[in-house]
């Protein structure tokens, strides 16, 4: 199990909204409480122009991402090529079993759990969940079509569940999100197959035969044929051969075993991402966000240039009363 400290239960909703969302949220705050506390009309010009400078950030993380889930082709598992691809299909436990999820002990094949405790105070009758921890799997998991299967390896991994279930015990409250066995899921990353990686046989048999080295009476045992209590060339030549042949076998054996494919982090940055809803609605999110966001970058910039040619329009900014104070001072003196 793998803990993951946060610093309370809203950073960690924080981290699962989308960045248009977070931006939205703090370009409201910005302009909000950024133009109570201005007192310049350069002062809001700049706030806009800092509005504009989130609005474009959002809007190029989404393009891009929009633009690899659509753009990326849905692969087949069985012939999928090597580098960054899109798979879909359902999810299976590897094969030591299922996970139990903390605090809903339900079996699942991923889980994150936000974990929270009631804190009783007077003023409360019923008390107020306050954040503990966030507790999140770090086992891999199989996604399957019907060619093949793939290991999904979890770590770096953004992963979207929708399925979610709260659960109560005592004091202490658990939000879990799962993915569970059969579940239709689609992951979009660096593909590998891992059968096809060449193997170096020259280190394994080298490891072999320092292992053997380690225990020498069984070293002797079965490679010392003259039983001097020596091994001679001869008799190392055939050690060396046997550990070759149980280099062979263990390596064929474990790649019978394990998965043929893992999807993994690409390592030049493109996203990981891991879902349960279907590929298109990944699509149109991010697509909603990036044009919502480029839509705010244009009317910001626009209205930045239009304030800076019409100051009178900017907030706070008042000459008519200015002039009307200085033509009754003027009156006042004739």
């Amino acid at each position: 199990m793998l803990q993951i400290p946060l610093d309370n239960l809203w950073l960690d909703r924080l981290r699962r909204w989308p960045l248009g969302a977070v931006m939205l949220a703090a370009q409201a705050v910005v302009l909000t409480t950024g133009a109570a506390h201005v007192h310049r009309p350069r002062d809001f010009l700049l706030l806009l122009c800092l509005i504009a400078v989130m609005s474009g950030w959002a809007w190029v993380h989404h393009r891009r991402r929009y633009m690899l889930l659509g753009g990326t082709p849905l692969a087949r598992i069985g012939s999928a090529p090597q580098g960054y691809v899109q798979v879909a299909g359902v999810a299976q436990a590897l094969d030591d079993g299922t996970l139990v999820c903390p605090g809903v002990d339900m079996r699942c094949v991923w889980y994150q759990v936000v974990v929270e405790q009631r804190q009783w105070s007077g003023t409360q009758n019923g008390g107020e969940y306050r954040y503990v921890d966030t507790l999140q799997s770090a086992h891999g998991f199989l996604l399957a079509d019907d060619t093949g299967r793939c290991l999904i390896d979890p770590d770096g991994a953004e992963i979207r569940s929708t399925d979610t279930m709260v659960e109560h015990k005592d004091n202490w409250r658990y939000t879990a999100r799962m993915i569970c066995e059969g579940e239709p899921i689609y992951a979009i990353g660096e593909f590998v197959s891992v059968r096809d990686q060449p193997v170096d046989m020259k280190l394994a048999v080298s490891q072999k035969l320092a292992d053997w080295k380690r225990d020498r009476a069984e070293l002797l045992r079965r490679f010392d044929t003259d039983r001097n209590g020596q091994i001679d060339e001869n008799e190392w030549t055939a050690a060396r051969k046997a550990a070759e042949r149980e280099v062979s076998d263990e390596t064929a054996e474990a790649q019978m075993q394990a998965p043929a494919h893992v999807m993994r982090a690409s390592r030049d940055g493109r996203p990981f991402l891991v879902a349960t809803e279907d590929p298109s609605e990944g699509v149109s999110r991010n697509r909603r966000w990036g044009w919502l966001h480029l839509a705010l970058l244009l009317a910001t910039l626009f209205g930045t240039l239009y304030l800076a040619h019409h100051p009178q329009w900017i907030p706070g900014h008042h000459p008519a009363a200015v002039d009307t104070v200085s033509g009754n001072a003027g009156n006042s003196n004739p």
